[in-house]
């Protein structure tokens, strides 16, 4: 009579390669789709794989729960919510090591702290230099920058 194979769990073949992490989760929220292009664009082309692209910042929460992003990118000037409210709303959604940059026109010191007291961990001023984005991006996702 045959045997059965005595197979731990621990010792279980797996059914498939472990997946390599694809890298960095970004996500991107901002009104103009012209600016969510080209920031999605430039992080694409910067060597980050997994950008996402948000127009209504009313979904961002919604997107944020599901995509659990290692940093998301905000413009502070939006319809129906502005940048500071999302960032509330994803701070706690967030992990604890999360970045949310703050991206705005205005860079008086009030908007800066009320950008930090929402949860910003950086901002960067519109319209943004690319080396300055990417640099920004690499400082809060704790890489060098050009090391997507």
């Amino acid at each position: 009579m045959g045997r059965e194979a005595d197979v731990r769990p621990s010792q279980a073949i797996p059914a498939s390669p472990p997946e390599t992490p694809a890298g960095p989760v970004i996500l991107v929220v901002d009104d103009d789709a012209a600016n969510v292009h080209l920031a999605v664009r430039v992080l694409r082309r910067a060597g980050y794989r997994e950008v996402h692209g948000l127009t209504d910042a009313r979904r961002a929460a919604d997107l944020a729960e599901a995509l659990v992003p290692d940093l998301v990118l905000v413009d502070l000037r939006m319809p129906h919510l502005d940048g500071l409210t999302v960032i509330a709303q994803l701070r706690p959604l967030l992990p604890p090591a999360a970045g949310i940059i703050l991206v705005t026109g205005e860079l008086d010191e009030q908007a800066r702290q009320a950008a930090r007291l929402a949860g910003a961990s950086d901002i960067v001023s519109k319209p943004f230099d690319f080396d300055q984005l990417l640099e920004c991006v690499a400082r809060q996702l704790g890489r060098p920058h050009g090391a997507a």
